[in-house]
């Protein structure tokens, strides 16, 4: 028997299960739909600030495309993938284009809609990231969301059914093969065709960073208010309460230009919020907020630190660097692979490239150094008599093939082979 309650937001129900009781809570609270994802996001600025965080560094790569996989491949300097990634559709740049794919997949998935998969010469393919509010989704995609497809057949099956992307003035239907996804999270938690999100996980934390900002608001409002009012003792009957001309008079002398006023009886001064110091403490809450929403997008503390005022120069370089190779690299190699798979593009690789932004030359510089600080162990354990190869594996390098083993030299440049035992 369940134990029915009306405390909507709580607990809708428990549940009892042998000697366990289950607590079923009301849905509308803790599921939100695609929409409301973006809702939260753009409407709190600490989200805001940490979801905007990588596409802003998303947007910056290069699209580069090598004639194969390995790291000799020759770069491919002209190519149609590469046209169309640069003047992806009539209302975006590549840079925009790029943008989205990094926030649509950070709300859930980045739903992409090509025109065609076969790939045309001078730019004559489009694509667009559709918002997942407009898609609709057929009933046989909710059956088959946990499906296997094993056989040709049900795979072909699955690309021929057809979806549509509705606005208030568009109602366009497309095949399934023409939509390639992209997720945060890996589809195969909840479902082929609809994965989960961070944004749900955060949901609470936004709130009661929308609360925090709510707070602030209403007491900073307040903060410049008053309450005048005149004293009054109850035991003496000369001292009536304050009349609404008597008020009249106090609040125009009070907001009045003269230094001093004559009063027939003294007034209280009392602000609304007596601790203005206490609204910087709402400050901290609110940065405290896009640490935690970092910290689900893999964004150290320190690094979003690096990004306040008091962080020198070459910290905030260091920081994007790191957000670069940690949380963009990997989806945009996921893109990258993705987008050659969808247009059946063999035997090349295509790449999502930063080493030209100012802020990679710090890793860059840091790899170089370390190179330098090898090479020289390199050379001293060569010229102490280690062998070419095991000197090379100590150190780290991939060489394979030497020249003529080294030989130790005196300061003037002479052999010191064979010389041990003189003095």
């Amino acid at each position: 028997m369940a134990f029915s309650f009306r405390i909507p937001g709580i607990i809708k129900r428990i549940l009892p299960f042998g000697d366990t009781y289950y607590f079923e809570t009301w849905s509308n609270d803790t599921n939100f739909d695609k929409h409301t994802r973006l809702k939260q996001v753009l409407e709190n600025p600490a989200a805001l600030f940490i979801f905007a965080l990588l596409p802003d560094l998303c947007s910056m790569g290069r699209f580069k495309l090598y004639n194969g996989k390995d790291k000799d491949a020759e770069e491919v300097a002209e190519h149609p993938i590469l046209d169309l990634l640069d003047d992806p559709n009539p209302m975006q740049s590549g840079d925009q284009f790029k943008w989205d794919f990094m926030f649509w997949r950070l709300l859930g998935s980045a739903n992409m809609l090509s025109d065609s998969k076969v790939l045309k010469s001078g730019g004559a393919n489009m694509l667009y990231w559709m918002a997942p509010d407009c898609i609709e989704w057929p009933k046989w995609f909710e059956e088959n969301k946990s499906s296997l497809f094993l056989s040709d057949s049900s795979i072909r099956e699955l690309m021929a059914k057809r979806l549509r992307y509705k606005t208030n003035v568009q109602d366009i239907p497309f095949k399934y093969e023409l939509m390639k996804q992209f997720f945060d999270i890996s589809n195969g938690v909840t479902g082929w065709f609809y994965p989960p999100s961070r944004v749900d996980a955060l949901h609470k934390i936004i709130k009661n960073s929308d609360n925090i900002l709510n707070a602030k608001n209403v007491n900073s409002l307040l903060a410049k208010k008053y309450i005048v009012a005149g004293k009054h003792d109850v035991r003496n009957v000369s001292t009536l309460p304050m009349g609404a001309k008597e008020a009249d008079d106090v609040e125009r002398k009070v907001m009045g230009n003269k230094s001093i006023h004559g009063m027939k009886s003294m007034v209280d001064i009392k602000r609304f919020v007596e601790n203005l110091n206490g609204l910087q403490s709402l400050d901290k809450a609110f940065m405290n907020d896009a640490f935690f929403i970092g910290k689900m997008l893999n964004i150290p503390k320190d690094v979003i630190e690096s990004f306040e005022g008091g962080a020198t120069y070459e910290n905030q370089e260091k920081a994007r660097a790191s957000i670069i190779s940690y949380c963009v690299q990997p989806a945009a190699d996921d893109f990258c692979k993705g987008l050659l798979k969808f247009y059946n593009i063999s035997g090349m690789r295509l790449e999502l490239d930063y080493t030209h932004l100012p802020f990679v030359q710090t890793f860059e510089k840091e790899r170089a150094e370390t190179l330098d600080k090898n090479a020289t162990a390199y050379k001293k354990l060569v010229e102490g008599g280690v062998g070419q190869q095991q000197a090379s594996d100590a150190c780290g390098f991939d060489f394979t093939d030497f020249t003529e083993p080294m030989r130790p030299t005196n300061a003037n440049g002479g052999d010191l082979a064979g010389t041990e035992n003189e003095t």
